[in-house]
C-alpha cells in the first residue's frame, strides 16, 4: 500500500501548465485578475509537492497501523463476547 501513497504524493500536480494558460486568457482580455490567481496556486503547490511527496509515506504507515490495531481490538471483543455466551 506504501508504494501507491508513494507515487500520489509524488503526482500532485504544480500547475505550471495553469500558468500558461492564465497567461493567453489574460492576454485576451478575458479574465484579468487570473493571473496572479494561477501564480498564487502554482507556489502553494510549489511548496506543497515536495511536502506531500516527503510525508505521504510516513503517514500511509501510521493509518495502516490504526487500522490493523482497530481491526485487532475488535476481532478481541467479538471473540470475548461469543466466549461469554456459552449455553448449558
Amino acid at each position: 500500500m506504501g508504494g501507491r501513497w508513494r507515487a500520489g504524493g509524488a503526482l500532485v500536480a504544480r500547475g505550471e501548465f495553469s500558468i500558461v494558460i492564465a497567461g493567453l486568457a489574460v492576454s485576451a482580455g478575458i479574465e484579468p485578475s487570473l493571473g496572479p490567481l494561477a501564480t498564487a496556486y502554482v507556489l502553494i503547490l510549489v511548496v506543497l509537492g515536495p511536502l506531500t511527496a516527503r510525508y505521504t509515506e510516513p503517514l500511509a504507515r501510521r493509518l495502516n497501523e490504526r487500522r490493523s490495531a482497530r481491526t485487532d481490538s475488535s476481532k478481541a471483543a467479538r471473540e470475548s463476547v461469543s466466549v461469554g455466551e456459552r449455553r448449558p
